[in-house]
């Protein structure tokens, strides 16, 4: 397929910064949950399955599926604004 939809991950918060590294996707954002089923409602958004996610998050980018990689992120109480990967270094921005 080209050009279309893979998958869909959803969070209990907005997405500010993707990277791609290798086979994962690198998200940080204003997040506490990953949507695990990917499903939720109200508003503000609640996870029908949530997962602990504090900010950022990775998912495989063959399939949108969580990978273990939970980061504490620290700094801001807002979250991350901004994700890079460059080589084996992933740098983020508070």
């Amino acid at each position: 397929m080209r050009g279309g939809r893979r998958w869909v991950a959803l969070a209990d918060g907005d997405v500010q910064g993707v990277a791609i590294a290798g086979s994962a996707v690198y998200v940080g954002g204003h997040f506490n949950n990953h949507c695990q089923s990917g499903v939720g409602a109200g508003n503000p958004l609640v996870c029908t399955l949530p997962v602990a996610r504090r900010k950022a998050l990775a998912l495989s980018l063959a399939h949108g599926a969580l990978l273990g990689w939970n980061p504490d992120v620290l700094g801001s109480p807002i979250g991350v604004s901004a994700v890079a990967a460059t080589g084996q270094k992933l740098r983020h921005s508070s």
